[in-house]
C-alpha cells in the first residue's frame, strides 16, 4: 500500500507508505490532501512499471483518476469539484500545526497532552465528514511530528 495525496489540479500524488510528499512536488502539485491509500499490484502493467520507476528516482509518482484500480479507496475529497472542502481541510490542518507548535513551547507535560487532545477534537469536529479519516491521518501525522503521540508499527501486507 502507497499513500495518495490529491494534487491541486485532480491528480493524485503517490508516495510510500513511510514517506511524507518531498518538498518539491508539494511545491509543485500543492496544496495536497491526504486522499486514501493505493495497492500498486492492482494498476495495470504498464502503469506499474512508470510507477514503481518514478518511486525509485524522485520518491514519489502521478496517477489520474482513471489509471486508479476500481477498488481503491478515496476519502471524500475527490467528490467535491469545487474544491472547498479540500480548502476547508487544508486551513485546519495548517492551523492545527501551527497551534500544536506554539503549545510545545509554552506548556510541557500532560498539560501539553492535554491541550493538543482539546485542539484535535475541536478540528475534527468541525471537518466535512466525508474528509474526517484524511483529517486525523494528518492531525495524527502532525502529533507525530512533535513526539505527543508515537508512531505505530506500519501494517505488513
Amino acid at each position: 500500500m502507497n499513500k495518495l495525496y490529491l494534487c491541486q489540479d485532480g491528480t493524485f500524488l503517490v508516495v510510500p507508505t513511510v514517506m511524507q510528499p518531498p518538498l518539491a512536488a508539494t511545491k509543485t502539485h500543492g496544496p495536497l490532501a491526504f486522499a486514501g491509500y493505493v495497492k500498486l499490484r492492482a494498476l495495470d502493467s504498464a502503469t506499474f512499471a512508470r510507477v514503481c520507476r518514478e518511486l525509485d528516482d524522485q520518491n514519489f509518482s502521478r496517477l489520474t483518476q482513471a489509471e486508479m484500480p476500481p477498488e481503491t479507496r478515496i476519502f471524500g475529497a475527490v467528490q467535491d469539484d469545487s474544491g472547498t472542502d479540500i480548502r476547508i481541510v487544508d486551513d485546519l490542518v495548517r492551523g492545527f500545526r501551527t497551534t500544536v507548535a506554539a503549545l510545545c513551547e509554552s506548556t510541557d507535560g500532560l498539560n501539553r497532552v492535554d491541550a493538543v487532545n482539546r485542539e484535535y477534537e475541536a478540528i475534527l469536529s468541525r471537518s466535512p465528514r466525508a474528509l474526517m479519516d484524511a483529517v486525523h491521518d494528518q492531525l495524527t501525522e502532525t502529533m507525530r511530528e512533535y513526539g505527543i503521540v508515537q508512531a505505530s508499527r506500519p501494517p505488513y501486507f
